[in-house]
């Protein structure tokens, strides 16, 4: 387990208020920051199209990708603005564990204009899976999927291509899914 002053993450400074963040290393930096920060009063921007891993997304539930998101940004509460961007080739498998961009989002986060490409995202057991959000609220706005979302498992969690299960308030708008879902559950 790593500590908050083991991060040694160069970009993030608790004391700002915008962030740019460009490369796969960047964006899994911002995940483990999100194990200390919640980012509430800031905003991460992507300034360019990230590829997390290359291939083809539909064959990666027998075939792995070299990266693999295990950790999603949690408890989130500030500004995800992808500034039209794409995240490519993000590959994630849990059990029992929300996979999805991000977790647990609080009411005052806005993930905004950022594509989800090429992606395969996994849950086996209670978790649950979605493209962006996996349980929390906020705003949602100007988001696009075209993963690969598949819940195994008789009694597994909630799946939606945008989000799964909201569990606050919630504005989603201008969204779309134009991915797969496929279940073996009930939700």
């Amino acid at each position: 387990v790593i500590t908050k002053d083991e991060l040694n993450v160069e970009w993030y400074d608790e004391n700002k208020t915008e962030f740019t963040i460009t490369t796969a290393d960047e964006l899994f930096e911002f995940a483990l920051l999100s194990s200390f920060y919640d980012f509430k009063g800031q905003t991460i921007k992507l300034g360019a199209d990230i590829v997390v891993n290359e291939g083809d997304a539909s064959e990666w539930g027998t075939a792995f990708p070299e990266k693999v998101w295990d950790k999603p940004i949690d408890s989130f509460a500030g500004t995800f603005d992808g500034q039209g961007h794409s995240i490519v080739g993000l590959y994630a498998r849990g059990y029992n564990t929300k996979m999805a961009l991000f977790t647990n989002t609080k009411g005052s986060s806005h993930i905004k204009n950022v594509k989800l490409t090429n992606s395969y995202l996994e849950s086996r057991g209670y978790g649950g899976v979605a493209g962006f959000v996996s349980g929390g609220g906020g705003k949602l706005e100007k988001l696009y999927s075209d993963a690969y979302l598949n819940v195994v498992g008789a009694y597994s969690g909630f799946a939606g291509g945008i989000c799964s299960k909201i569990d606050l308030a919630a504005t989603i708008e201008e969204c779309w899914f134009d991915g797969t879902i496929a279940t073996t559950g009930r939700y």
